[in-house]
């Protein structure tokens, strides 16, 4: 371990200590390039008892020298009151809030930082800690600034051409460079927003353990996955708004299949591109998660044999994908149970806007589920 990794350990070990569950989502917030703090919510001051190497490379303060400090260390003169008074109120009141803020590293440099902060609440439903993300906005708000300034300057030409029918397919296409911008600001906030909500998901189901909730919470935290998968594909620069069915199912369902097996069920995935309009993209994803996972489920348990296969073919534009939960010769429930390990009102709710059809059918030990995409999805 080096000398960095071992004062960070220090800094927190008291809070691993109170929550041993947690150690293993220390690791990943070590390795991740976003800063994170973790405040104590029941210690008075809301002193910080973990920060990773991103926070100390934003801020300049190492986890030694932010430990059992409140957060408004980072604030200065330049800070706004009334954003302090809101995240204040916020946290008083035990309730999630994202916020630009004016922070000061410590070498005394300002920086905006894009503040998104929500409580995580122990078992007796009180908030326990507080976690925090925190982005370096400095860049994307002088943009918003020079954008802001661009637009107002705009409004008086594009009226002064368009009273005299003179508008330029320049200014038309200036117009459209700055909404694209916009829009990848907003694609970064739900980004951003949507990484937050599994990561909190992912520290309460280690919190609960074996709590009742922890089954209901794991398959909120796929679906937030699949959502999450959804968003990287449709914004990805070699390919805008066109999802590939085929890459999701290829990178998803091993991801589902090792979160509801117990490492005894042997999956297979045949497929080809299929490429779907964004319409379609996220009602179909959390079909097949809430599928997968209903076949899972469905399955006993510690056994070998136990196979899940993932067929997609075409035929012309139109796609097909049957799915099939073999439970290698062990009796699984009956057809009419089977619909209790999915969100039937969902399923039906998703296929009704994907304009898709699902049929299914129990054959001995094998359930077998097919998805018919219609053409004018892809």
């Amino acid at each position: 371990m080096s000398m960095r990794q071992s004062g960070r350990m220090h800094a927190h070990q008291g809070f691993v200590r109170a929550f041993p569950a947690l150690e293993a989502m220390i690791g990943g917030f070590d390795s991740t390039d976003m800063p994170v703090v973790i405040a104590d919510a029941r210690a008075p001051g809301l002193p910080i008892i973990y920060t990773n190497e991103a926070f100390t490379t934003l801020t300049g303060y190492t986890a030694e020298e932010a430990a059992g400090r409140n957060c408004r260390f980072l604030q200065g003169a330049g800070t706004d009151p009334l954003t302090v008074t809101r995240i204040r109120d916020a946290i008083f009141a035990g309730r999630p809030i994202a916020a630009d803020i004016l922070n000061y590293r410590k070498d005394g440099s300002p920086f905006w930082n894009a503040l998104s902060l929500a409580p995580v609440n122990g078992e007796d439903g009180r908030p326990r800690f507080y976690f925090s993300c925190q982005l370096d906005a400095g860049g994307r708000r002088l943009d918003l600034n020079r954008l802001e300034q661009d637009a107002n300057a705009m409004q008086g030409e594009i009226a002064a051409k368009a009273q005299a029918l003179e508008i330029s397919a320049v200014a038309m296409n200036q117009a459209i460079n700055e909404k694209a911008l916009l829009i990848d600001e907003l694609q970064h906030r739900v980004r951003n927003n949507l990484q937050m909500i599994s990561a909190m998901i992912g520290i309460q189901i280690h919190t609960l353990a074996d709590a009742p909730e922890t089954s209901a919470l794991a398959r909120l935290h796929h679906r937030v996955n699949a959502l999450c998968a959804v968003h990287r594909r449709l914004h990805q620069p070699s390919s805008p708004a066109t999802f590939d069915l085929a890459e999701f199912l290829s990178d998803h369902v091993p991801d589902v299949v090792s979160a509801y097996s117990d490492g005894l069920v042997a999956l297979s995935i045949t497929s080809e591109p299929a490429v779907l309009n964004s319409a379609s993209a996220t009602p179909l994803a959390l079909i097949f998660n809430e599928t997968v996972t209903a076949l899972l489920r469905a399955m006993p348990t510690g056994l070998a044999g136990r196979k899940l296969s993932v067929e997609l073919s075409k035929s012309g534009t139109a796609i097909s994908v049957t799915l099939t939960g073999n439970s290698g010769g062990a009796p699984t429930d009956d057809g009419g149970s089977w619909l209790k390990y999915a969100d039937h009102t969902l399923i039906e709710a998703l296929v009704r806007q994907a304009k898709a059809a699902i049929v299914w059918a129990k054959i001995e030990n094998v359930i077998v589920v097919e998805i018919h995409i219609p053409a004018e999805a892809t």
